[in-house]
């Protein structure tokens, strides 16, 4: 059976305190955690030497998959600063103990107004927010994380072959959600088959045909169990992490469930059959 480290992404838990959200995760059986800088024990300009010292005592038996600061609506300007200072707070984790190697980066949206000419501009935006700051992640050990996502300047997977095209530097990397991949693309495993060599971390949850909107893992229609197999298949070996961030009406409740359903995902993936259009069907 394939053997992947389960984690769980802390934005849904933005109501609860950090050290509790971490203490119910890691009692439930998680042994990851993507920590999300919207989390308020963690915004970005409060994560000094300091604060980072005490969320890697909180971490303690989890391991760090990545930091993430989504921020798909915010300003340019403060896009970029949060971004630069997710590189910051992931060098002081790493020196006060909590080391990850991966800083997930979510694209601006694209809004509904926006004709193409300023779909393009918010697209070069980023590629050069990316320019910039992929020789600093390099410098510090660090992976920039894309994520590909639906409504975004980078809707799936022919806007990521511009966007690494453009940019053009081996520390940016690929966070790919498999729920996303389903919504995108007409193969989902070939689209995994073929970021292999870039991936740095993989979201999880369910998906409907069609329809954006996270689901517990082994809901809707996606074949979950064989997007798993299918990255064990490729050598994936890092944490994968589950994408459920509306659930403050009981984040426990929606967490426990979530790794009961991503179990028994996992278990089915040791039996899963690989052919091309297993997802797709």
């Amino acid at each position: 059976m394939p053997e992947l480290a389960c984690g769980f992404r802390t934005s849904g838990w933005r109501m609860w305190p950090l050290d509790l959200c971490l203490s119910e995760l890691r009692t439930m059986g998680y042994s990851a955690v993507e920590l999300c800088l919207e989390h308020p024990d963690v915004a970005p300009r409060t994560l000094d030497s300091a604060r980072c010292e005490a969320v890697a005592e909180q971490l303690s038996g989890l391991r760090l998959s990545s930091v993430s600061f989504h921020g798909k609506r915010e300003h340019p300007a403060l896009k970029a600063e949060y971004t630069r200072l997710l590189i910051d707070g992931a060098v002081r984790l790493r020196s006060a103990g909590a080391p990850s190697d991966t800083v997930v980066i979510a694209p601006p949206e694209r809004r509904k107004r926006d004709d193409a000419r300023e779909h393009q501009r918010r697209f070069m935006e980023l590629v050069r927010l990316l320019r910039e700051l992929c020789p600093v992640a390099a410098d510090a050990g660090l992976f920039l994380a894309v994520e590909p996502e639906p409504d975004t300047v980078v809707h799936g997977g022919a806007d990521l072959d511009r966007l690494l095209d453009a940019v053009g530097h081996d520390a940016l990397r690929v966070n790919l959600d498999v729920g996303h991949t389903f919504l995108t693309e007409p193969d989902p495993l070939a689209e995994i088959r073929r970021l292999s060599g870039r991936l740095a971390g993989v979201h999880v949850e369910g998906m409907a045909r069609g329809v954006h909107k996270h689901l517990l893992p082994g809901e809707g229609d996606l074949d979950l169990p064989a997007a798993l197999a299918t990255l064990w298949e490729v050598g994936y070996r890092r944490p994968v992490v589950v994408d459920l961030f509306d659930i403050q009406d009981d984040p426990p409740a929606h967490a426990d469930a979530a790794l009961r359903g991503l179990h028994r995902c996992l278990q089915a993936a040791a039996f899963v059959p690989l052919g091309p259009a297993a997802l797709s069907a």
